[in-house]
């Protein structure tokens, strides 16, 4: 394991990562669960309404509307979180410049024990 990873474990980063990735599965498939059935949807794209609601449902249809209407939300949720995904990642590396026993040389980090 080297330095930033170790900086990294510390503020809990990862977990919290893992969290929000969650989140925003649970957030996706909690509104396509809402959009599926949606009657309005089908006919604003110019789908017969019925198919919403009408036995076998057509899963592939609701489904790439969904995803119309969700990827300009899903982009910007996306970006917040890459960017937060920097944030840490420059936190880590902070706290790692600082770890006893590691110091900068260049561009890498090396450790100060002998091999």
């Amino acid at each position: 394991m080297h330095s930033p990873d170790f900086a990294n474990a510390r503020p809990a980063h990862p977990t919290k990562l893992l969290l929000i990735a969650q989140s925003h599965l649970l957030f996706t498939l909690t509104v396509f669960s809402l959009f599926i059935h949606n009657k309005s949807l089908f006919a604003s794209f110019g789908f017969d309404p019925r198919l919403a609601t009408t036995s076998p449902q057509p899963i592939l249809i609701g489904f790439m509307l969904f995803q119309l209407v969700l990827d300009p939300l899903d982009t910007v949720l996306k970006f917040g979180l890459n960017a937060l995904t920097r944030r840490y990642e420059y936190q880590a590396g902070m706290s790692a410049a600082v770890l006893p026993g590691y110091e900068l040389t260049g561009s890498r980090r090396v450790c100060g024990q002998a091999g």
